[in-house]
């Protein structure tokens, strides 16, 4: 179903004449405007009845001064291929009014029904009496949805200026493109593809949606500038409005997965996926749907893409920044809040993590919160948000992305044991007997650059989706989170720490810096109640104390509890000159560049040389060399004079890992002193 608002202005009008001509001052003001109403209603009606309900037209206001007085109409139009104009003008010339100064737009539902104490009679029920529809009979149903009306006036040029700034240009531009290819200057013929907008801000993923339908009403291929949107809801005879939405749009609203408590829920939650699902594909060819998806319930969306195995879809979701990215990202959001750039400097952001705008907006806004207690409201110091860093939460297949990471096969197959041992657990509860009980806390050494830190993530992700663990964050924390500065201080910072480390994995890096130089010291204090929470939360916590290998051992050595609540001892081995090879293959082909034949054994040499050093940083070593050569590369295409072809650009060769400039690490030889 389609509405309409239009408004003019009147000529002359049978209805109202005759009543001002018949005017008997003894029958009140009142009376005369209820018979004027009534009357106008019966010709709605008839009008309505004559064209078998397809179309209703209803005067929601009239001046009673003919000369120049105004009129406002509402339509409700059962199909798209319905003129509304045409009909307005078929039922003014029913009523016997002339009109002038016409104006219609699309409208929505919720204001039609706002009229409802104007129209007089007018209410859900005179709705249902025009129209057999169910989604709009049920009044509960109804109430739990929402319309967006599009603006279909913009212009192109604002449209992708919008998709830039909604930090959509990766994937909205593109789509944009393909839209403005060719317009369609044929009757409504469907649409190719259906779109799930992946956005954890859903008023963020309704501005893409819009952008996207004003494009599409601009090129013909809609015939409704009006989103019809709903959550995804568990009752089975759901119907979400698609029979009223023909030739428009319906959005679907998922709710995170893990969000959800109970099993039950999600179970239910999954089913109306699926049937979510056949529903997109039945109603593919004449409704256009948007599924809006929260990161993190990828499984949701893929249940309904399995649900509609013939329907395409297009993926929307913002971009992602990383590193210098998202610091430049942080300085321009400064720069634009008036605020000094170097305030940037004291937000944290790791290298190797993709972060979305949302999550560089809340450490943004995090940071200056901060700054306001610290600086200048300081009395307010003692109300700063304490820095305990939790990474993001990734995209995608944790255990495939740790599956396909080169070497590490120590690592791999500990976790292959973890999820066996957990899935027998659930095998013995399902028997109804007490599953075994066993830590996992674990010890990860390695030289540095050797992947502990990412298998760290990687390791968290995979307890979540597993559900070893209910959230599955990883929360990192170091001396500064565990020891006090004061007497008495300590032992209350480690059990703090395990409270918001619930459900999570705790990540010590560099654990022997908890280590004093003479026993008996805040340091022992926190070796000693981290031992005790690790074995009092050993169900709901997962602890991975990681560093160098030989400190490592030292740490261990200090006390003899903390050996025996380590499950598993993960060394991190150096990588292999091969290896190398590879990761440095990985960060180019990521990147879009290609390596040329005779890089391989130039960088073989390279690594070959570097191994042969014990704190060479592998995989940082790898990174330093490859950034050092894009900067060799553009010194060489500069001194061409010829323009360099875009193959060129995406190339290095040999030419280019000479000179890195990087200074190699010698092992020191250390000298004894003494007998």
């Amino acid at each position: 179903m389609l509405f309409y608002e239009a408004s003019a202005k009147i000529e002359s009008c049978r209805i109202l004449e005759k009543y001002l001509k018949n005017n008997d001052e003894e029958r009140s003001a009142s009376k005369h405007q209820e018979e004027i109403w009534c009357e106008l209603e019966d010709y709605a009606i008839e009008y309505s009845s004559e064209h078998e309900y397809s179309v209703v037209v209803f005067v929601c206001y009239i001046d009673t001064d003919t000369s120049n007085g105004r009129v406002e109409f509402r339509v409700i139009s059962k199909n798209y291929k319905e003129d509304a104009a045409k009909h307005i003008y078929g039922y003014t010339e029913k009523c016997g009014m002339k009109i002038y100064d016409f104006n219609i737009r699309e409208t929505t539902y919720e204001r039609v029904s706002k009229m409802k104490s104007r129209l007089f009679h007018l209410d859900y029920d005179v709705i249902d009496r025009f129209f057999s529809c169910d989604f709009m009979k049920n009044g509960e149903r109804r109430n739990k949805c929402r319309e967006i009306n599009v603006d279909t006036k913009i212009l192109k040029k604002q449209l992708y200026d919008k998709a830039v700034k909604l930090n959509c240009s990766e994937t909205l531009l593109p789509e944009l493109e393909r839209i403005f290819t060719n317009r369609n200057s044929t009757n409504y013929l469907g649409n190719p593809v259906q779109y799930i907008i992946i956005c954890n801000k859903n008023g963020v993923g309704y501005e893409i949606a819009k952008i996207i339908m004003a494009a599409l009403y601009k090129q013909n291929r809609l015939k409704s500038s009006r989103i019809w949107i709903s959550g995804l809801l568990t009752d089975q005879d759901e119907t979400y409005g698609y029979s009223y939405c023909e030739a428009s749009s319906v959005g679907i609203v998922i709710p995170n997965i893990r969000d959800i408590d109970n099993e039950y829920d999600k179970n239910r939650l999954r089913k109306a996926a699926d049937k979510m699902g056949l529903m997109i594909e039945e109603h593919s060819s004449n409704v256009l749907t948007f599924v809006f998806v929260k990161r993190g319930s990828e499984r949701i969306k893929d249940l309904i893409k399995d649900s509609a195995p013939n329907t395409n879809f297009c993926e929307i979701k913002q971009n992602t920044y990383r590193g210098c990215e998202a610091r430049e990202y942080i300085r321009r959001d400064l720069i634009e809040k008036n605020i000094d750039e170097s305030v940037g400097d004291k937000i944290d952001i790791a290298d190797d993590i993709d972060y979305y705008p949302d999550e560089l907006d809340a450490r943004i806004h995090k940071c200056l919160g901060n700054i306001l207690c610290s600086d200048i409201y300081s009395q307010y110091a003692e109300y700063q948000t304490k820095h305990i860093e939790r990474i993001k939460e990734r995209e995608g297949n944790a255990y495939q992305e740790l599956k396909s990471m080169i070497g590490l096969n120590k690592p791999k197959n500990i976790i292959d044991k973890i999820i066996s041992y957990y899935n027998t657990r659930e095998i013995y509860r399902a028997n109804g007997m007490k599953p075994p009980l066993s830590a996992v806390h674990m010890v990860f050494t390695g030289n540095p650059g050797t992947a502990k830190t990412t298998v760290a993530r990687l390791f968290a992700d995979i307890f979540k989706d597993n559900k070893i663990l209910s959230e599955g964050a990883l929360i990192e924390a170091g001396r500064a989170d565990l020891v006090g500065e004061y007497v008495g201080q300590t032992a209350p910072k480690v059990k703090s720490l395990f409270r918001r480390a619930k459900g999570n994995v705790l990540f010590i890096d560099e654990a022997y810096s908890l280590v004093d130089d003479r026993r008996g010291l805040y340091g022992d204090e926190a070796i000693n109640t981290l031992v005790q929470e690790m074995e009092n939360n050993r169900e709901d916590i997962i602890v991975i104390l990681a560093g160098y290998p030989d400190r490592m051992q030292q740490f261990l050595d200090t006390n003899p509890g903390l050996t025996s609540r380590i499950a598993f001892h993960i060394n991190f081995d150096d990588y292999t000159e091969e290896e190398l090879y590879e990761i440095l293959v990985s960060m180019a082909t990521k990147s879009g560049v290609k390596l040329s034949e005779d890089v391989h054994d130039k960088v073989i040499e390279i690594f070959g040389h570097a191994c042969k050093h014990k704190d060479f940083g592998n995989g940082r070593f790898v990174r330093n060399i490859y950034e050092q050569a894009l900067m060799n590369q553009t010194l060489r295409i500069a001194k061409n004079t010829e323009q360099p072809s875009e193959k060129e650009l995406r190339t290095l060769v040999a030419e280019d890992f000479n000179d890195l400039g990087i200074k190699e690490t010698a092992e020191k030889e250390r000298k004894v002193i003494g007998f």
